[in-house]
């Protein structure tokens, strides 16, 4: 992944003079790839990942009027059958406050998700959801921007 990060102010507006004696305390903060200048704003975020790398996936379900239930009940063995597939390290769903639900994804490799998409759990599933949602499922592979901690800063 690449992140280019472009300052938006030179070295010198960052002295103690600048600030007639104020130094904000995050100026004082070391410069890192991360946070290189307090006043540092990201012009150009280019991301790549390489086909091996881990890959995050949200899925959105949107369940047609009366049907939340039938919808979790459909998702229900697919979830059971896909935790099973190679290369699933994260398979799970959650509520959402606009009454939609949400479906947070992670996988090993690019390869294995898109075995996955072409999968008997997922051809399964599409068929069961015929009927129960209101609109089509919105699906997002995520590239991760990880901050902070590694463990912490990216799923």
């Amino acid at each position: 992944m690449t992140i280019v990060l472009v300052s938006t102010a030179s070295d010198r507006d960052f002295t103690p003079s600048a600030f007639r004696g104020r130094l904000p305390r995050r100026a004082l903060r070391p410069a890192s790839p991360w946070f290189p200048s307090p006043r540092c704003s990201v012009t150009n975020v280019t991301a790549s990942t390489d086909a091996s790398d881990a890959i995050v996936v949200t899925a959105i379900f949107h369940p047609a009027d009366g049907s939340r239930d039938a919808v979790l009940a459909a998702l229900e063995p697919a979830i059971a059958a896909v935790h099973g597939e190679p290369g699933c390290l994260l398979y799970a769903i959650h509520d959402a406050p606009d009454g939609s639900i949400v479906m947070i994804e992670k996988w090993e490799s690019v390869a294995l998700l898109d075995a996955h998409g072409k999968g008997e759990a997922v051809a399964a599933l599409n068929v069961a959801l015929t009927g129960l949602v209101a609109a089509p499922t919105e699906v997002a592979r995520l590239v991760p921007l990880p901050m902070g901690e590694g463990s912490k800063g990216a799923l």
